[in-house]
């Protein structure tokens, strides 16, 4: 229910971001992980090898961000951004 309130306070202060959310969340992310997990079924070896270091990639890709979100002023920057 907090992030249903966090949304809605994004909303009000920059109101293209239902349109880019709804993009991101059932476009462009359900693509990618199809892409991704088609990897994982083709028979080459090479193509598993690729999926599996782009999923190494995308999780520590994840935890620097959330990282930055929690201690290194990522959430600040990004408020000041869409206030400005």
């Amino acid at each position: 229910l907090g992030l249903a309130v966090s949304l809605g306070k994004t909303t009000r202060v920059w109101r293209g971001f239902p349109i880019i959310y709804i993009l991101m969340i059932f476009g462009i992310i359900p693509l990618l992980l199809l892409g991704l997990s088609s990897l994982f079924t083709q028979d080459s070896k090479g193509f598993t090898v690729l999926g599996s270091l782009l999923v190494v990639f995308i999780i520590l890709v994840i935890i620097y961000i959330v990282y930055k979100w929690k201690r290194g002023g990522l959430k600040e920057s990004i408020v000041e951004g869409f206030e400005a």
